[in-house]
């Protein structure tokens, strides 16, 4: 879209403010696409993308861009899956705090049947581990909600689910 082609051509402390919050979540959300595709490590589960590393491996507004994308393969089906699971259910997890508990079995259920809908309905019972990791993270790291929920869109849009 034009808007983000002139954040991305805009000097980082020239941007306003609209402009450098917008940039920021992108980030997060190219981090996490780039990841998928090998060209970035694994995002730091509590820590944000340097922004400089996002220019630097994706090419952004250079011509290489298209020819590192073309070249581009997608890491392991497993990889992919558990990653993602594990974002999503952090999310979930930070959804599930701020719901009356009357209303919590409601909002587990939409989310297994979301997890199933992706083709991960057995993800949370195939990498062991994965809940006490996410609802320990969620207790021990409240600021994180707006990145996990940044990562659990470019999950959806990675599993073709467009709400």
């Amino acid at each position: 879209m034009p808007y983000h082609r002139d954040i991305l051509e805009e000097p980082h402390g020239a941007l306003k403010q609209e402009s450098r919050t917008e940039a920021f979540w992108r980030g997060e959300e190219a981090a996490f696409l780039g990841w998928t595709i090998q060209l970035i490590e694994m995002p730091d589960l509590q820590g944000f993308i340097d922004p400089g590393l996002l220019v630097d491996r994706l090419k952004l507004l250079k011509p290489e861009a298209a020819d590192i994308l073309s070249r581009a393969e997608l890491r392991s089906s497993a990889e992919v899956e558990e990653f993602s699971t594990f974002c999503l259910l952090v999310r979930h997890l930070f959804q599930l705090v701020t719901f009356p508990e009357d209303d919590r079995d409601l909002l587990t259920s939409r989310f297994q049947r979301r997890l199933t809908n992706f083709g991960l309905g057995d993800a949370l019972e195939q990498y062991a581990g994965i809940e006490s990791e996410a609802s320990s993270l969620v207790s021990r790291s409240p600021s994180l909600r707006g990145l996990y929920l940044v990562r659990a869109f470019a999950c959806e849009w990675l599993f073709g689910v467009d709400e």
